[in-house]
């Protein structure tokens, strides 16, 4: 079962790991569903399985971000290109994440809370693309949240 589903290019719909319910194994795989043929393909493997993973776009790629293979949770991220059809690593998270909230804002990659395995996180860091960094945002939540979404309002506002 993937669990992840994000509209990334017109006409297609993306299903990013996740796990599959019988076995509870971890899924590294990708399928893409192309609404207009109403049809589902398998694209490139990520390199990790990635269970509770966030997944946002930015500048036409899509990025897998933490989530966890069993019990290890993971703070490595990942970047798909549509056109290539090739996954990539990129910078490590500061923290280890599953179940966060992802939203990009003005060219960067934001990363809202989740949880690391043991307590719910109510940090916020975000990657730029130009430096491949992460950097930690140095006002927190007041509440730790997992499970949280992310939405940007028209006036580039996170929420």
């Amino acid at each position: 079962m993937h669990t992840y589903l994000l509209n990334l290019f017109p006409g297609l719909l993306y299903a990013v790991g996740g796990y599959d319910g019988a076995s509870r194994q971890c899924l590294s795989t990708v399928e893409c569903y192309n609404y207009h043929s109403n049809e589902w393909t398998y694209v490139a493997e990520m390199s990790t399985r990635r269970s509770g993973a966030g997944v946002g776009v930015l500048n036409n790629l899509l990025y897998a971000v933490g989530g966890h293979d069993g019990p290890l949770v993971r703070k490595s991220v990942e970047v798909y290109d549509p056109t290539i059809n090739i996954w990539k690593q990129v910078a490590d998270m500061n923290m280890c994440r599953r179940n966060a909230g992802v939203s990009a804002v003005n060219g960067l990659l934001y990363v809202i809370g989740g949880d690391d395995g043991s307590c719910n996180l109510a940090t916020v860091e975000y990657y730029n693309p130009t430096t491949d960094k992460w950097i930690v945002v140095s006002s927190c939540m007041s509440t730790g949240r997992s499970y949280a979404g992310a939405a940007l309002s028209s006036s580039s506002s996170l929420f």
